[in-house]
């Protein structure tokens, strides 16, 4: 018995579900990456084509799913068990989130095998999956209050198209990975099934994976077959990394064509000198003031201190520009709600501050808050964020002409600010109304995996818009780190370095800003979830391409509409002869 005969007719279920779990061990994780994630879905492709027209479809299903879930909860329990107030709860709340996520997947999948299967056309076969699973999460992100954290969607893709970022944002990278799934399943299926036909001007092309009947296994000699759609899409998608070889090397730290800006994160250490009763707003200034003849921006990690009256926060921010001055200071603070604003008794709000030397130059409210653990006790705010242009004044060793034309001689660094979760929804930073160059982010995590996740969120965040990123996480065994903005839209490697550490320890570093900085916005920011026309247009455009082949070409898709067009100009001509032959019948017989 062949290896096809064993995998497609003997012992399907049981070495696929097999698959299933160990894949999404792999794949499932925190921060899912892209090829593991491919062959996920890869293998969920094939298996529903191989068993959906087959008895016990529920069944089986239904077995596949809990053996993706299962795989999924165990590969994030790290990093949920500490979730909630109590193991227990968070255990459940992580199966229930990776259960719902693995049916969205697995339903976009079965839609794809069955409408597939009824499609004639084979570009339209191959691009309905990318056009069907980029729209399905791009829905999925706007609905859910964790955004894209447990999507089946890469992270940050894959870093050969992380120059599509800027263009099309997290669309791209579920539509590439959906295509390079749409690719490996016709080739799987193609040496499991048997050979498809390649579709020509001539033959009838069949479902983009052939099938055969529970009792045919495949032939022993069958060749795999690549259809020339399929090579084309390979191609395609080869074409689209071919422009991370040719990035632009990362801006210089110290140039004329630069600006150098440091940033730093807050995070007090056990090796900080303070009293052991010293308050958190006390120790947070301490340690700004320790950074503060070497910085030039300075951020605290969410929730840093925590208010009970404006009054009390207003005298903070005062305590904040007289202790530390220089830098501009990120504070991250809780509040009460106004009563004005409609608070209720109790409810907080967790907020962000940019203190400067004349007084608070921008302010944000979280947005989008964590299910359970923050959503009882806190409001989210309704403001979305704005851009702020922190003016930096030119070093002792360059004169004010040459540092800026600008009649203050300073050069404007456009920053703007999200907290924590708010990074992991690509909305959340399309209402600005220009390209900021820095996305100041407070966060506070409670794992590392999580940590880990909401890192790579933001940095996808500020991909999307064109920016650099300053991810600033207090929570135990969080991420903390700052990655450059990078100049045009060609790759991640134009971005340069990144500077990540684990745990307290504040930092500063050098980040460098293109000057003058262009603050025109991407593509993606600029259009948003209008981009999901494109997939769909693509389909429309490879169904179209078929048909032109199944015309004969594009004569005789002229002739058709011409055939057409004749005809309902017939049926004009006859409808209104029968009108006028009415008319002219007298009105009483």
């Amino acid at each position: 018995m062949s290896l096809q005969a064993i995998v497609h007719s003997a012992h399907p279920h049981a070495i696929f579900n097999g698959a299933a779990v160990v894949l999404s061990l792999a794949a499932l994780t925190s921060t899912p990456a892209f090829w593991p994630l491919v062959l996920t879905i890869t293998t969920a492709h094939v298996y529903l084509t191989i068993i959906h027209r087959r008895t016990q479809l529920a069944y089986r299903l239904f077995l596949f799913w809990l053996s993706i879930s299962i795989g999924a909860s165990c590969s994030n329990f790290s990093s949920a068990i500490d979730a909630l107030s109590t193991a227990g709860m968070s255990l459940i709340v992580l199966f229930a989130l990776a259960a719902l996520q693995s049916a969205i997947a697995l339903l976009a999948i079965f839609i794809d095998v069955r409408v597939s299967s009824h499609i004639a056309h084979p570009w339209a076969q191959l691009l309905f999956f990318p056009a069907l699973w980029a729209s399905l999460w791009a829905a999925v992100a706007h609905l859910s209050p964790l955004g894209r954290i447990l999507m089946w969607s890469p992270a940050t893709g894959a870093p050969a198209y992380a120059w599509l970022a800027p263009l099309a944002g997290p669309l791209a990278t579920d539509w590439t990975a959906a295509a390079a799934a749409a690719v490996l399943s016709r080739f799987a299926g193609a040496w499991l099934m048997g050979p498809a036909q390649d579709a020509d001007d001539d033959a009838q092309p069949g479902p983009l994976i052939a099938e055969l009947d529970v009792g045919s296994p495949p032939a022993a000699n069958a060749k795999p077959a690549r259809p020339r759609h399929v090579l084309t899409l390979t191609g395609v998608l080869l074409a689209l990394a071919a422009p991370s070889f040719f990035a632009a090397p990362p801006l210089p730290v110290s140039s004329a064509g630069t600006t150098r800006v440091q940033v730093g994160c807050v995070l007090p250490s056990v090796y900080d000198k303070h009293k052991p009763d010293d308050a958190p707003l006390e120790r947070y200034i301490a340690a700004s003031a320790a950074l503060a003849n070497r910085a030039d921006v300075l951020v605290w990690p969410e929730s840093a201190v925590t208010f009970h009256s404006a009054t009390e926060r207003d005298d903070a921010f005062a305590a904040v520009r007289a202790r530390v001055p220089g830098p501009v200071v990120g504070v991250s603070f809780e509040e009460p709600v106004p009563a004005a604003e409609g608070g209720r008794g109790g409810m907080r709000r967790n907020g962000f501050a940019l203190v400067d030397h004349a007084g608070v130059a921008l302010t944000y409210y979280k947005q989008h808050l964590v299910p359970v653990a923050e959503s009882f006790a806190l409001a989210p705010g309704h403001t979305p964020p704005a851009v702020h242009a922190l003016p930096l004044a030119h070093p002792k060793a360059i004169p004010p002409t040459e540092w800026s034309p600008l009649p203050d001689h300073t050069r404007p660094v456009p920053v703007t600010a999200l907290i924590c979760l708010d990074a992991a929804h690509p909305s959340s930073l399309l209402s600005l109304d220009s390209r900021p160059a820095l996305l100041l982010a407070p966060a506070r995590t409670w794992a590392g995996g999580v940590g880990g996740a909401m890192w790579a969120q933001a940095r996808a965040r500020a991909a999307e818009v064109g920016a650099g990123v300053v991810w600033c996480d207090g929570g135990a065994g969080g991420l903390a780190g700052v990655a450059p903005p990078a100049e045009g839209v060609r790759g991640e490697a134009e971005a340069g370095f990144e500077y990540v550490q684990r745990g307290a320890g504040s930092f500063v570093v050098s980040v460098p800003v293109a000057w003058p900085f262009h603050d025109a916005r991407t593509l993606y920011a600029r259009a948003g979830a209008w981009l999901l026309v494109v997939p769909w247009a693509v389909l429309g455009a490879g169904w179209a391409t078929d048909a032109v082949r199944a015309q004969r070409g594009a004569r005789g898709v002229l002739a058709g509409l011409q055939r057409g067009i004749g005809g309902a100009g017939a049926l004009v001509v006859a409808w209104r002869k029968r009108r006028g032959a009415g008319e002219e019948q007298p009105l009483l017989q």
